[in-house]
């Protein structure tokens, strides 16, 4: 599933009809909206060619960035509060 930093686009109404951000923390808020986009059936990749910083990935490795998002993700479905997972995701 498809999150900010790889570039997410989208009409403004359904962003406003999906209530848009949540006010969270650390990709919580991408992924939590991907959720409801994902629920409405309306995710659709493109073939076009997008530029995003890779500095994070590359800072910390892919293996190392994958693992961490995938941490905060299973904890966010485990229902831990956002500020907790926003001090996880800065520790690491």
């Amino acid at each position: 599933m498809p999150y900010g930093d790889q570039a997410l686009f989208l009409r403004a109404q359904t962003f406003i009809e999906l209530g848009g951000f949540r006010n969270d923390h650390v990709m919580v808020e991408d992924y939590e909206l991907m959720l409801r986009l994902r629920s409405k059936g309306k995710i659709a990749l493109s073939h076009l060619e997008v530029q995003t910083s890779a500095r994070r990935w590359q800072a910390r490795g892919v293996w190392k960035t994958f693992w961490i998002n995938r941490r905060c993700i299973a904890a966010y479905h485990c229902g831990m509060e956002t500020d907790r997972i926003a001090g996880m995701y800065r520790g690491w």
